[in-house]
């Protein structure tokens, strides 16, 4: 049975990647860290992934570890290492692009907007994405509580709702999450 390797001492089946998995812990303990091993092995067993990242740490991907060979082919929208524009306005635009399987794995920089400017985007570009995605793909959202916060603000309950719905319906799409 092919696995994913984490570590050399936790290996997880491949079936993880078309559920639901949440990575819990304190701050600084190791969560995206942990993620980014998850999308490595991912891309390693051929699976798209596109990473919602408000930190502005994931374009990393493009590297190797130790910084001196190319990493995992992906495209930076936004941020400070942007390859591609990404506009808040662009959700529906941005969903189109990665439910489309011929197209590379994708890293969405949302750190220097607004949260108005996330909460918009982020209700527009699920919403779409479950809506128009039909293959195989893991989509991280990384601090997941930013997107599914536990008490929405009203002008986040459009987020919290396009979030819950592909969370929870999206597996019969290809979505693991």
């Amino acid at each position: 049975m092919k696995t994913l390797h984490l570590s050399k001492d936790l290996a997880l089946p491949l079936e993880v990647l078309r559920d639901v998995t949440a990575i819990v812990g304190r701050r600084g303990r190791g969560k995206t860290t942990t993620a980014v091993v998850l999308v490595e092995e991912a891309h390693r067993t051929g699976r798209r992934f596109c990473v919602v990242d408000p930190t502005g740490s994931w374009w990393g991907l493009r590297s190797s570890r130790d910084g001196r060979h190319p990493g995992i082919p992906c495209v930076v929208f936004g941020g400070k290492h942007v390859m591609a524009p990404l506009e808040p306005t662009a959700g529906k635009l941005l969903a189109e692009f990665v439910a489309d399987p011929s197209q590379p794995s994708a890293v969405l920089d949302i750190k220097t907007w607004s949260r108005g400017e996330q909460v918009r985007f982020l209700a527009d570009f699920l919403s779409t994405l479950y809506q128009k995605n039909d293959a195989p793909l893991l989509l991280v959202l990384d601090e997941a509580d930013q997107v599914a916060p536990q008490m929405a603000e009203p002008g986040e309950r459009v987020m919290l709702g396009a979030a819950q719905r592909l969370v929870k319906l999206g597996r019969v799409s290809g979505f693991g999450v």
